[in-house]
């Protein structure tokens, strides 16, 4: 069995992968500050171990509403008004 720094159960899953996997109940394994995997709860916790615990009481895990969008050229003019009002 390996060792991982938290374990995140009782959860229902979403995943961002290829077949938008989603778990319920699903498990995290956190190990740093890296997700090492996740799955249904029972083959995450055959295959790993931890001293800390979090029941997630059936709550929604998602990744991230990261907004990665971007405009190359907009980088120029990044902070030249930063200083005006937005309400005008």
């Amino acid at each position: 069995m390996e060792t991982v720094d938290l374990l995140l159960t009782n959860a229902i899953v979403l995943t961002m992968d290829t077949q938008l996997n989603q778990y319920e109940p699903g498990a995290v394994a956190v190990r740093g500050d890296s997700i090492v995997a996740v799955g249904p709860e029972d083959e995450i916790l055959e295959k790993y171990s931890s001293a800390e615990k979090m029941d997630c009481g059936g709550r929604l895990l998602m990744p991230g509403l990261v907004n990665a969008h971007t405009h190359v050229p907009m980088t120029l003019l990044r902070g030249l008004a930063d200083d005006l009002r937005l309400d005008v």
